[in-house]
This record gives structure tokens, C-alpha cells and sequence, in this order.
């Protein structure tokens, strides 16, 4: 039976007696206590979740700049869309790369930098990350809860364990990550610490969270508003005349006299037809 089998924390009503209940925490602190002063088994940790200091997502964004160098000389077309492509793909780079340095575990010197990392890592959807901020023998909670939105759908499926990556993912969608038809922006606007013991080793936070809930329809009807609204300030119009000789082949079909815009045998552009 592991500390996880025995430990159940003070806000769960399944332990009335106070004494068993510090008994179960205090083995638990002290298994946590002995794994977490071996680095050699918190880096095994660290592995079986698959954490890299750098995330795939964060490789790919900067190896697309690389891939699309090549079609910078394959003409104006390709160009342009290889230039488009660098540009966003590079901000994506960026950007990834702050959501990493935002995510990583070994941010979590105090206790308010380790929520705040666990919840951008949850809100980023690096549940690895995550979980590799929590004690190993506590990443089990069957029965797990979720506070509800008066404002927004959470969604109704809840899995009846978290025990890795997966029932993590599946646990947090809609709540701290977008789902249920809404987008959420989830930010820690106050926390509040209280330290259980002298020497400051364990600490209860008081978090109080920010949820911005928004419907995935309204960003639709946004962007297409605001794509219109571009599309008819961008868009230059003007006119401008040519000429272009034909000629009738025996074969009945009308041929150009050259493929310029006005080349030989065409009238100058600013000649006027006779009618």
C-alpha cells in the first residue's frame, strides 16, 4: 500500500479523526521528502511524462521557417506565401517559446510561481508539465470535482479517476481549457498563503481565480466583421486600358498576336478605336 492508498487531504470528509489524518499527511510528506531529494529519480519522473525542456510543438513551429526557405526562388507566388508562412510561423516560435518558459517545472522556487506554472501549463495544454508539479503519489483523485461557472457551461463529462496525462486532458477541457462551445482565458488574480508548519515547508494558497468565458461563435462572427471590413479598406481599384490584336485562324478560333500585355502588332495602349 503506498502513502496515495492511506492519504486524504483535510478538505475531503472521508477521515474524521484529525490524528489519523496528520499521521497519513506527515508519511506522506516524508515519501515525498525522500523521492524529491534524489534527482536521479526525479529526472525518471520527469521522463515517464514525457517532459521536454522544449516542447514538440515549439520545434516544429521553428523548423517551418527552415523547410520554407527553398520556395523563396520559386517565383512571386511562392514567395509570398513563403514569406507569410516564415512570419507566421515564427511569431507561433515566439510564442511557444514563452508559453515553455511559462510551463516549466523547475520555475516552482516559491509556491505562488508553482500555481502559477501548473495553471498556465494546464491553460496551455501541457498537461506533462502539469503532472510533473505534482507529488508522484498524489496524482491519483478518484471522484474528482470542478467548480461551476454561473456564466458559462463547463461541459458535463467528468472522468471518474485522474491518474496521467490523458484523464488530466480530459478533466480540464472546458474548464481551465477551451471546450463545451466556449473559449476560456483563465488567470490567478489573488493568491493568499498560509504556511502550515514553522519552518515553512508546507503551505496552504487561497487562490482566486479569473475565468473569461467567450463563445466560439462570437469569434467567428468577429473575424468574418472584421475580414469583410479589411477586404473593402485594402482592396485598390483601378482602370487602365490596352490592346490586343487577333486574328481569325482557319480553324475558326481567334488567335493574340503575342502573349505581352501590348506587344507587337497591338495598337498603343492610349491609341482609340475607330467605331
Amino acid at each position: 500500500m503506498t502513502v496515495q492508498d492511506n492519504y486524504m487531504p483535510v478538505f475531503n470528509d472521508g477521515m474524521s479523526d484529525l490524528a489519523d489524518e496528520q499521521a497519513a499527511f506527515e508519511a506522506f510528506h516524508a515519501d515525498f521528502y525522500t523521492w524529491s531529494s534524489d534527482p536521479a529519480r526525479v529526472q525518471q519522473d520527469l521522463d515517464g511524462l514525457g517532459y521536454r525542456t522544449i516542447a514538440k510543438r515549439t520545434i516544429v513551429a521553428a523548423v517551418i521557417p527552415v523547410v520554407a526557405v527553398p520556395f523563396l526562388f520559386l517565383g512571386d507566388l511562392a514567395m509570398g506565401l513563403s514569406i507569410l508562412t516564415m512570419l507566421i510561423s515564427g511569431i507561433a516560435f515566439l510564442i511557444c517559446l514563452g508559453t515553455d518558459e511559462g510551463t516549466r517545472p523547475a520555475r516552482a522556487k516559491t509556491p505562488k510561481k508553482a500555481i502559477r506554472t501548473f495553471i498556465n501549463a494546464l491553460k496551455n495544454k501541457q498537461y506533462n508539465r502539469a503532472l510533473a508539479l505534482t507529488i508522484p503519489d498524489g496524482r491519483v483523485v478518484d471522484m474528482p470535482t470542478r467548480p461551476q461557472l454561473k456564466k458559462a457551461h463547463l461541459g458535463d463529462y467528468v472522468p471518474p479517476r485522474i491518474s496521467d496525462v490523458e484523464s488530466l486532458k480530459r478533466y480540464s477541457n472546458g474548464f481551465l481549457t477551451s471546450g463545451a462551445g466556449y473559449t476560456r482565458y483563465t488567470n490567478i488574480t489573488k493568491i493568499k498563503e498560509h504556511y502550515v508548519d514553522p519552518e515553512k515547508t508546507v503551505v496552504d494558497l487561497e487562490l482566486e481565480v479569473e475565468i473569461t468565458s467567450t463563445p466560439v461563435w462570437v469569434y467567428f462572427t468577429v473575424f468574418l466583421l472584421i475580414g469583410i471590413l479589411g477586404l473593402l479598406v485594402a482592396q485598390k481599384k483601378e482602370k487602365i486600358t490596352t490592346h490586343k490584336r487577333l486574328i481569325l485562324g482557319a480553324n475558326g478560333r481567334w488567335y493574340l498576336c503575342n502573349p505581352a500585355w501590348n506587344g507587337p502588332f497591338d495598337l498603343a495602349p492610349d491609341a482609340k478605336l475607330d467605331h
